[in-house]
């Protein structure tokens, strides 16, 4: 369940009082101003002779060029996926509007797909037959033109789904539906990751919080949904593991053979990011080279094709070091497994959906909110209206 998260942060001791740093409101603002570093360079250990030109920092082999799109929308613990048969972001789901002292307030309005293309447009439109309910923290994954969704939290629910609707997108009527449950199925959850894999088709849904609102009960599992049969499957546990967690984000890499997890929240936590070979269906972490990101949940993660890069977007950090709401950009050369990292206030929001086309060789952001306390996920802060869209280029 999501309202004991700050306890169980605190019982972590990761943060052990409130910030007393405050954000600004962000805005919707047309223009969005990028700094590019390298985490990887370090300042010489020795100064320059007194006429000699200082050093320069070495550039990243990665810049990431960041630009508003225009529309606004407020959605707020949505989920997403990119439809390269539409060339659009599908959003599902979210909150409408936050409050700051307690859970995020979820309308009815929100049984509607949200759709982004490249050029801007924002549109909604009604789902048909039979709408999810988990409308607050799904697990969302695209792919053969539907969008899945396990699970989430209903408004002013007490427990989460354990239910698998598919929204059907390949004609002009969007159509949802409710999949058929039958033993083995996964318990009910929120702020599960959940992504589609092809070849077999199947979606492979990882952890997220089983806990009710009498308390939380973080997950470690790992479930796998082969789409032709209809039928869900347990992997065994072998090898290094991910703890219990829930918010964390899951990527897949443009082969089809990787996944990518990183982040959430849990009893304990970690900042490492961890790749599930889809073949043996094993974890190991990546050993990265550079300063990468902070442990936090709320993010989003998405692969770059085209840059042959990993990208995390904004966040809630779970420990008290600077603002709670993440406005870096970060970026894993996968060339060089090497971090570099890019400020922008335009990006600062956590609980957003990200996804990346690989037409326009672009990553698009919508929605979220920002926070004021880091590890405490009820102190929300106004949404985040804007739509923005994010470049790599490499050098």
């Amino acid at each position: 369940m999501r309202i004991t998260l700050a306890a169980v942060i605190a019982i972590a001791s990761l943060s052990t009082s409130a910030c007393s740093n405050r954000e600004p409101t962000p805005t919707a603002s047309s223009s969005a101003t990028s700094t590019s570093s390298a985490s990887a360079a370090k300042p010489s250990a020795s100064a320059p002779a007194a006429h000699a030109p200082a050093a320069e920092k070495p550039k990243p082999a990665l810049s990431v060029v960041v630009e508003p799109l225009g529309p606004t929308i407020v959605r707020v613990g949505a989920g997403a996926g990119f439809s390269t048969d539409h060339n659009q972001l599908v959003a599902w789901g979210g909150a409408l509007r936050t409050r700051t002292d307690s859970a995020p307030s979820v309308g009815a309005e929100a049984q509607e797909v949200v759709l982004l293309d490249p050029a801007g447009k924002l549109s909604t439109k009604r789902i048909g037959g039979t709408a999810a309910s988990g409308l607050f923290l799904p697990s969302v994954a695209y792919g053969d033109k539907k969008l899945f969704v396990f699970g989430g939290w209903a408004p002013d629910g007490r427990e989460p789904f354990d239910t698998l609707h598919e929204v059907d997108l390949a004609t002009d009527e969007i159509v949802g539906r409710a999949l058929p449950k039958a033993s083995p199925w996964p318990a009910a959850r929120n702020g599960g990751a959940m992504i589609y894999a092809k070849s077999p088709d199947r979606l492979i849904l990882f952890a997220g919080d089983g806990g009710t609102a009498d308390g939380a009960r973080f997950l470690d599992d790992l479930w796998t949904y082969d789409i032709a049969s209809r039928k869900w499957a347990a992997v065994d546990k072998k090898g290094p593991w991910p703890s219990e967690r829930w918010h964390a984000a899951m990527t897949i890499d443009p082969t089809g053979t990787r996944a990518f997890m990183f982040g959430g929240a849990g009893p304990s936590l970690d900042r490492a990011l961890w790749e599930l070979d889809l073949a043996s269906m094993t974890w190991r972490i990546v050993e990265t080279k550079g300063i990468g990101p902070e442990t936090m949940q709320g993010m989003s993660l998405t692969y770059d094709a085209a840059a042959r890069a990993l990208v995390i977007i904004g966040g809630l950090l779970n420990i008290e070091a600077g603002p709670a709401t993440s406005r870096t950009v970060w970026v894993l050369d996968m060339d060089t497994l090497t971090w570099s990292s890019t400020e922008s206030a335009a990006l600062g929001r956590r609980e957003h959906v990200a996804a990346y086309d690989p037409t326009t060789r672009a990553h698009y952001v919508l929605g979220g909110c920002t926070s004021n306390e880091p590890g405490n996920f009820y102190r929300m802060g106004p949404p985040v209206v804007t739509t923005m869209r994010v470049r790599l280029q490499r050098h």
